[in-house]
């Protein structure tokens, strides 16, 4: 029963993973992409935050071997932006990029990446996920990717199972509270007896 239930939380895991905003697969001309914020949640850095939590994880899932890096900053006053780095105009690419394949994460030193010439920088401070998502698409013509027919089942049974759950736990909640009161009844109707006989 423990496999089945920790089989069942990768699965969901993975669909959470391979479905939603940020599903997206990048043209072979998007060479690396860089975001930059700080590690404050608010002055405008909590959409850049919530990007890379989300929507950046699916974009790496979709497109494993272009680098997804990051770099956080200890002050909310600093820029949050996002660098798109394309391919040289020939199709060449860094040394680092055509002599091996990135590690899947999205976590990394840039400098241990050489820049592009001529990256697009975009202005993410003050925005959301789906307003840097749009930017992205929009400048790479990343092709979103759709969910198929069984995503879609299997979202559904997710929504109903986390349904029926909320009410299971709604519904424990009262028994309980009936259990407590009505022991809490019991009590004092005992102690009343016992205060009547000690009279």
């Amino acid at each position: 029963m423990v496999n089945i239930t920790r089989r069942m939380t990768k699965l969901t895991a993975l669909l959470q993973l391979r479905v939603g905003s940020g599903a997206a697969i990048l043209p072979p001309e998007v060479e690396r992409i860089h975001l930059e914020f700080a590690r404050a949640r608010d002055d405008g850095h909590s959409g850049p935050r919530v990007f890379w939590r989300n929507e950046l994880r699916r974009l790496k899932y979709y497109n494993p071997s272009i680098p997804m890096t990051i770099s956080r900053s200890m002050n909310p006053a600093d820029p949050a932006t996002m660098e798109i780095h394309f391919k040289k105009a020939d199709g060449t690419t860094t040394p680092e990029s055509s002599t091996e394949t990135p590690p899947p994460t999205t976590t990394t030193d840039s400098s241990s990446i050489p820049a592009t010439e001529n990256p697009k920088v975009v202005d993410i401070k003050g925005h959301g996920p789906g307003f840097i998502l749009h930017q992205l698409i929009t400048y790479t013509n990343a092709k979103t990717v759709e969910p198929t027919e069984e995503d879609l089942v299997q979202l559904e049974e997710m929504k109903e199972k986390k349904e029926r759950g909320r009410k299971d736990s709604v519904l424990m909640q009262k028994v309980n509270k009936k259990r407590k009161e009505d022991k809490e009844k019991d009590i004092l109707a005992r102690g009343g007896m016992v205060n009547l006989a000690e009279s």
